[in-house]
């Protein structure tokens, strides 16, 4: 049974027995961590994992005494933050890239595809990986506009990325600005508002006298 964890470099004791990786982040989770931390890295024995709870072959896995478990701790508020940060700036990036792309794609022949556009599919993808990561990090307190916002644009990515296999330019060209685009706006919209509303709940003292605690 293990017999102590590394919480950011510092060693802690455990009192209960614990046999697997799944039991010892629980037990972290539940005992160690404040309201506002999240474990976002695990080191075993020198190996590092990332989403342990969700991989039945790592959350199984058993711990011995002598076991090294590492755990990385952060804040989730910083985190969201700089994910909002990210998108915000992507988000900039994309939209002044679609209508130019669109009017390429509306004049490309079948079997020429406009340059950039892989680029601009790639950022359209890890857009929607920052989505689904910031929304993991707040799984709750989000805005029904927000929510509606990225159902838009992830509807609106899928159309768009399933379109490009097949060089249906003019397609793309569609969802782009009569899709992509608004849910774009949307959502770059309600980053904004959430992240106003984060840093303003950073800065209220009650918040810095629960993150001393």
């Amino acid at each position: 049974m293990l017999k102590a964890i590394y919480l950011n470099q510092k060693k802690i004791p455990v009192p209960v027995p614990i046999q697997t990786l799944s039991e010892a982040l629980c037990w972290a989770e539940s005992t160690l961590l404040p309201a506002d931390r999240i474990i976002t890295k695990v080191i075993l024995d020198g190996d590092v994992h990332y989403d342990v709870l969700n991989d039945p072959s790592l959350s199984s896995l058993p711990l011995k005494a002598e076991s090294k478990l590492h755990l990385q701790v952060d804040s989730a508020m910083d985190l969201s933050l700089q994910t909002l940060d990210a998108m915000r700036n992507l988000g900039v990036v994309l939209e002044r890239n679609l209508k130019p792309m669109a009017v390429a794609l509306w004049q490309a022949m079948p079997k020429n595809e406009p340059g950039g556009l892989k680029d601009l599919v790639g950022d359209i993808e890890l857009c929607n990986a920052m989505l689904d990561h910031l929304m993991g990090l707040l799984d709750h307190g989000l805005s029904e506009r927000f929510l509606r916002a990225a159902e838009l644009i992830t509807t609106a990515s899928v159309a768009l990325v399933g379109r490009y296999p097949q060089s249906d330019w003019k397609g793309m060209a569609r969802v782009l600005l009569n899709h992509y685009e608004p849910a774009l706006l949307m959502l770059t919209a309600e980053l904004g508002s959430l992240q106003r509303e984060m840093f303003e709940a950073r800065s209220d003292p009650r918040c810095q006298v629960a993150k001393a605690l």
